[in-house]
């Protein structure tokens, strides 16, 4: 508080500021009071927080209780863990098993044949598929080129360079898991590009095959383009041969429905076709095309192969013999090679003598030395034949020599394979001439034969207590349920014993996390109750009544016995763990173990949530904090019901009429159309509806301009732009390409035209994809239309727009890329035969499950509209609830049933028979479990009631400041009146004090006149 400037106490000599501190500060008690109190709520505050910070460590405690998972935890052990390891990876159930490994899983590696260098291009350009994906070999690519496509491709294969020698480069491909499946590898172009990189060999053979016929791969969609599926850059078209008919197919356009009824509509003689769907353990449906009645197929342009249907056969390299070459060729003239009959008078510049020898060296296959020496005896008779036939007599006759047609001598092995053949010619001209022959090199080398199948590929073969089992891996999660099997090491007759056990260890760990953090948190609410006799006090929150609900409620929640839990089961104490004489929670080790290994069902009942039902057509499935423990009544006034039609017409005989059906699924709001002609059964509409309605499928977008060649032809992607009909298109014209991808990522090019008469359409093409990232594939319809599908299956918010700028006044015109085919996954609805009838039913149940049906005509005595599905409808214990599908759930506010739900399998005819009255359903809530709603709702950091209480204390702290500030502001005034109080007096006093010398002054003044 300010006191200004003071002279106090000048005219009366009394230290003013002194009395003014000393009242102002009798009067300041009040504000110290407040002060005092202040800090004594800033401690309250410190402590409650403490609290709270423990009670959430409970309820993190709780929690892991709460829900039952932690009472699924097992542990496992190997008897020899360098054969078998195992480890839990799902719910499991104890036990112990014996398991013999006979023989692990290996990845397939197949190698190229040998390439001069691994750099040079390769003078190939194409398509393979890897694994059911294109990969694109590009005119000028080299051996590195083609291992980095791969590998940027990720199709379950990696490729890896391997360099045998300078001269000896292999291209290796291995798969990224193991099987004996291995990985698959077709041709998907005109050209060979498998053969010509050694993969394969001459020929083809059916790659899945079975009696009477073969079938395609598997595809994720049976009514998507297979090009499109495969990701095939542009069209691949082939009339190929099935049976006895030829089929014209482009893949492109044709997905494996349409190739079906190509074959169909072609009419090869006892041959069937059928668009096989199968479903995988997680739900996925994949498709191929069975064709049975045939086994000649005959490809045309890698079609068929592209499909999987047929494959190349997997090459074998022939043994390659080493021929060592000369690298003089000698002539007999000085332009006619020398041949075998040559004199060695008539080689031309050697001046051959009488008596001249040439030495012989070098090495045989193996490795071991030769020599010899020729000796010319008539250089007039003697020929180039006669030494030809010394060298394979110095080498043992295990080699052919011979000239070739440069007049070069080669030496070739008898053996092909691996050699270590050298030779070396030494004319000695001793009749002193300049015969020579100059060095021997390998002109071919030798190499061993060699298989495209490096490492075959290898399921793992093992036994589990003397039953065999194969695996295409050496992970095995689905032998044992809930334990992985890491099979290590192959060993024929050592069974290796694996234990699967309760592991009660951590489950107690987290008995005794719950023990130690409440006894933490109970121990600082109950320091606050202790009264400190030495100090006369206790703690700042004594008889706080926040505290007493708290710890009353806690302690109830542990002793009270559980509801719905039988007397031998309803109490923590009953298994070890009760309050001891301090209050605190304790653990009786020896019960509590003994309950853990003998009762752990009774354990987790007492802790953890649960829920039950006496009627098997009723399910619990959850409940939430709302919910109250209880056994209720269950009351069902209306089965669930799924979409569901059958059609009044018997159509076993075949439709009388073509007819298109167009089914809108209620969930997704998607749609697709199913083409059904005559004759087709009631089998074949439903396995055409299945097709369509089980498949995958990607977003199309199609152009809407026609574009021709001379009004009429549609043009091609090998169209060049000058040849477009009435495009007038120019050098220097340029196409804007913006687009978003797949997930809505905007990407933008320009693809320019440079020269219209050799750029064709597919080069526009191809940047189309290179601004999408390869992420889409293109091509252009039978009509002459731009076509770009979507990489990835699905809902996609894929678009296209094609700007033609036409700078040089031209008329260039693709249309606007409109959506042809709209991307969704799987339909959750499926068509059967009822009878001869065709029936329609979705998976799912419920008002909002079901579809739509329109058709051009009604073959199928089915009329167009919704069929959805019904909610179930009843009450839990006379509360209402809401029916959504098969699931009921009370409704919010309940009394006891809110957030209860539970699940109803149950047919409406079902119901009828057994009546509304379905039982009860039992709600429990364990310790662990109340604990953790108590102390959510305590906590709870805008209700809770610690922060209520923290609230009211600092409502109390802020109310203190505020009268605080108001005493401190009315002391503030009272101190500047006693200032100016004591200032008037002072200046009275001096006033007087002058008046008094003055007047003092005076007196003398007058005093001394009259003395005069």
């Amino acid at each position: 508080m300010s006191t200004g400037v003071s002279f106090a106490g000048l005219s009366s000599g009394i230290d003013s500021g002194q009395i003014i501190e000393q009242l102002i500060a009798i009067d300041r008690r009040p504000a110290v009071l407040l002060e005092n109190q202040n800090a004594i709520e800033e401690l309250k505050l410190q402590i409650l927080q403490q609290i709270n910070t423990d009670l959430l460590a409970v309820k993190t405690s709780a929690d892991a209780l709460s829900d039952g998972s932690s009472f699924e935890a097992f542990t496992t052990s190997s008897s020899n863990s360098d054969i078998v390891s195992a480890s839990v990876s799902g719910a499991s159930n104890p036990g112990s098993f014996s398991v013999e490994v006979l023989s692990l899983a290996q990845a397939q590696s197949r190698s190229s044949q040998s390439f001069a260098s691994a750099s040079d291009d390769l003078g190939l350009s194409g398509d393979i598929v890897i694994n059911g994906q294109t990969i694109s070999i590009a005119s000028g690519d080299s051996l590195v080129d083609v291992q980095s496509a791969i590998n940027a491709a990720d199709v379950g294969v990696t490729a890896q360079l391997l360099s045998v020698s300078d001269t000896d480069n292999r291209l290796i491909m291995t798969s990224t898991s193991t099987g004996a499946e291995g990985f698959s590898l077709q041709d998907a172009s005109t050209t060979d590009i498998l053969q010509s990189l050694g993969f394969t060999s001459v020929g083809t053979q059916i790659k899945n095959s079975f009696s009477g016929g073969g079938q395609t791969d598997q595809f994720s969609s049976g009514t998507t383009d297979v090009g499109t599926l495969i990701g095939l850059p542009s069209s691949l078209r082939g009339n190929v041969t099935i049976g006895n008919q030829s089929v014209a197919i482009d893949l492109a356009t044709m997905s494996l429905s349409d190739i079906k009824d190509a074959i169909d509509a072609a009419g090869p003689a006892g041959v069937t076709t059928s668009v096989v769907p199968k479903e995988d353990e997680e739900g996925t449906t994949t498709f191929r095309l069975q064709i049975d009645g045939t086994t000649t197929f005959i490809d045309d342009n890698n079609v068929l192969e592209a499909i999987g249907l047929l494959e190349g056969i997997s090459g074998v390299t022939a043994a390659v013999a080493e021929v060592q070459t000369s690298s003089v060729g000698n002539t007999e003239n000085g332009s006619d090679p020398i041949d075998a009959n040559t004199d060695f008078a008539d080689i031309f510049g050697a001046s051959a003598a009488n008596g001249d020898t040439i030495s012989i060296s070098g090495t045989d296959r193996d490795g071991n030395a030769v020599s010899g020496t020729f000796t010319m005896a008539n250089v007039n008779n003697d020929d180039i034949q006669d030494l030809l036939d010394e060298i394979e007599t110095v080498f043992g006759g295990v080699v052919t020599a011979s000239v070739n047609s440069s007049g070069q001598i080669e030496v070739t092995d008898y053996t092909a394979g691996d050699s270590q053949l050298s030779v070396s010619l030494s004319a000695n001209n001793e009749g002193g001439g300049s015969l020579t022959f100059g060095t021997f090199a390998a002109s071919t080398e030798g190499q061993d034969a060699q298989t495209t199948e490096v490492v075959a590929g290898q399921d793992a073969v093992f036994r589990v207590n003397g039953v065999s089992l194969s695996r295409s891996t050496n992970t095995v999660t689905d032998a044992l349920e809930g334990v992985t099997l890491n099979l290590l090491k192959a060993e024929a007759g050592t069974n290796v014993a694996v234990s699967v056990a309760q592991d009660t260890a951590s489950i107690k760990a987290s008995i005794q996390s719950l023990v130690d953090n409440f006894n933490t948190a109970s121990s600082l609410v109950s320091e606050q109750f202790v009264f400190n006799e030495e100090l006369e006090t206790s703690g700042p929150l004594s008889g706080d009544a926040t505290l007493l609900t708290l710890q009353s409620q806690l302690r109830s929640l542990v002793i009270d016995p559980v509801t719905g839990l039988a007397a031998d089961e309803n109490a923590l104490s009953l298994f070890g763990v009760a309050f001891n004489r301090e209050g605190l929670l304790e653990i009786d080790n020896a019960t509590l173990d003994a309950a853990l290994a003998n009762d752990l069902s009774k354990v987790k009942n007492v802790l953890a949530e649960s829920g039950s039902s006496s009627d098997s057509d009723i399910e619990f499935v959850f409940q939430t904090d709302a919910t109250i423990a209880g056994t209720y009544d269950v009351n069902i006034t209306a089965a669930p019901e799924q979409g569901d039609v059958t059609g009044t017409t018997d159509v076993s005989g075949g439709l009388a009429n073509d007819t298109t059906v167009t089914i809108t699924d209620s969930v997704s709001g998607k749609s697709d159309t199913i083409d059904l002609l005559t004759g087709d059964t009631t089998d074949d509409v439903a396995d055409k509806i299945n097709t369509v309605l089980a498949s995958n499928v990607a977003e199309v977008k199609t152009g809407s301009e026609v574009n021709t060649t001379d009004g009429v032809t549609p043009v091609t992607a090998a169209t060049t732009f000058d040849r477009i009909n009435g495009a007038g298109v120019v050098a220097g014209d340029t196409i804007d390409i913006q687009a978003d991808t797949h997930n809505g990522e905007r990407v933008t090019g320009t693809f320019t035209i440079s020269d219209p008469t050799t750029q064709t359409i597919n080069d526009l093409l191809s940047e189309i994809r290179s601004v999408f990232a390869g992420a889409v594939s293109t091509s252009l319809d039978a009509n002459g239309q731009i076509q770009v599908t979507d990489s990835e299956i699905g809902s996609s918010s894929m678009t296209l727009v094609l700007i033609e700028r036409n700078e040089g006044g031209g008329n260039l015109n693709f249309g606007q890329l409109e959506t042809t085919e709209e991307g969704r996954f799987a339909m959750a609805i499926a068509a059967s035969n009822e009878g001869g009838a065709v029936r329609i039913t979705s998976d799912a149940y419920g008002s909002d499950a079901g579809f739509n049906i329109s058709q051009s005509v009604d073959e199928l005595g089915i009329a167009d509209g919704d069929y959805n599905g019904e909610d179930v409808a009843g009450t839990i214990n006379g509360e209402d609830a809401t029916g959504d599908g098969r699931v009921l759930t009370g409704d919010d506010g309940n009394a006891n049933t809110d957030g209860l739900a539970i699940r109803v399998n149950l047919t409406p005819a079902q119901l009828i028979a057994q009546g509304q009255d379905q039982g009860t359903v039992q709600v429990v809530q364990g310790v662990a479990n109340q604990l953790s709603r108590a102390l959510a709702s305590m906590t709870d950091p805008i209700e809770g009631l610690i922060a209520t209480r923290e609230g009211a204390i600092e409502d109390t702290i802020e109310a203190n400041n505020e009268q605080i500030d108001r005493l401190l502001e009315r002391l503030e005034m009272k101190q500047n009146t006693l200032q100016r109080q004591f200032t008037v007096m002072e200046t009275t006093l001096a006033e007087l004090n002058s008046m008094g010398s003055f007047l003092g002054s005076q007196l003398a003044s007058l005093s001394a006149q009259v003395s005069r």
